[in-house]
């Protein structure tokens, strides 16, 4: 019975490491694939946002947008 307890714990460590080893290439390839595609400088028209406040508060009011609804 020791003998399958030693085999049983092989296997785990063994997936354990293929696990460990994939999150840490997933983790590696993230700022230049996924984290890349979030990161827009510009939206597509290809202006920057103005995020004031002030004005997103005066187009609701002109367009009769509630925030409330």
């Amino acid at each position: 019975m020791g003998e399958n307890a030693k085999n049983i714990v092989k296997v785990i460590e063994h997936c354990e490491g293929e696990i460990q080893s994939n999150l840490n290439d997933l983790y590696e390839e993230m700022p230049t694939g996924f984290f890349k595609h979030l990161r827009r400088v510009v939206p597509f028209t290809k202006t920057k946002m103005a995020w004031n406040i002030n004005a997103i508060k005066m187009n609701r009011n002109l367009l009769g947008i509630n925030k409330n609804k």
